[in-house]
């Protein structure tokens, strides 16, 4: 029998007698499958997506997302800013920080364009209409993960390596990239300046910078300014 030979169920139950058994094919995991975060009123939302095929998971709010969000699995976010109308840049910079990167689509009842304007300076990646068709928002939803799972690197991609950075890691990245110098960085955490560096350069690796410039150019490229966290030093 040659290689790539396919083997039968009855060919490999003969060879089991006779005790040649071929190496077993090897099994590749699925690859997991897209999420789409929906935080609305209106069930008939998560209902169309849910129709389109698409894993739909429902927050009941903002920082729920937190929980259900893998890193591994491109992902966005249908908003309805019908909600909170006056909270609509709050509530997008907040789910940017809480899911670093994440495509956010703007849903309302109201597509004036001074609403639509509004939602897309607030930081929405796409808006519609909530008196869409399904296969509008089908469109919508698809183009938007492509947009997470596309690029050198991906925002996906980016959310992976920020996880597996240490919250000390981060801690010291974050100032850094904010301008805090290692002198303030040192004396609030109490550790000397060669322990700071030590973690910059630790964490560069893992995000696959060669500097901070590098790596304030790939947030940049990926629409993020940072790391989506709160740490904050004053001189």
């Amino acid at each position: 029998m040659s290689i790539g030979t396919y083997v039968t169920h009855s060919t490999f139950s003969n060879l089991t007698q006779t005790g040649v058994i071929p190496n077993p094919p090897h099994v590749f995991p699925a690859a997991p499958k897209s999420k789409v975060f929906v935080l609305s009123r209106d069930s008939t939302v998560s209902h169309k997506l849910t129709n389109a095929s698409f894993a739909v998971v429902e927050l009941a709010s903002l920082r729920d997302i937190r929980i259900q969000l893998s890193v591994n699995t491109a992902s966005c976010v249908v908003y309805d800013i019908d909600i909170a109308p006056n909270e609509t840049k709050q509530a997008i910079e907040h789910l940017w920080r809480l899911a670093i990167g994440i495509p956010v689509i703007a849903i309302s009842n109201d597509i004036s364009c001074g609403n639509v304007r509004n939602a897309m300076r607030c930081g929405a990646s796409e808006f519609c209409s909530k008196s869409f068709d399904g296969e509008r928002l089908e469109d919508v939803v698809e183009r938007a993960l492509e947009r997470d799972r596309n690029g050198n690197p991906s925002p996906m991609e980016v959310r992976r390596r920020i996880a597996s950075l240490t919250e000390r890691e981060k801690e010291v990245i974050e100032n850094c990239l904010q301008g805090t110098v290692t002198k303030v960085i040192a004396k609030h955490l109490d550790v000397t300046y060669q322990t700071i560096d030590k973690h910059r350069k630790k964490a560069l690796r893992k995000m696959g910078a060669g500097s901070m410039v590098e790596l304030s150019n790939m947030l940049f490229r990926t629409t993020l300014s940072s790391l989506g966290c709160d740490y904050e030093f004053n001189a």
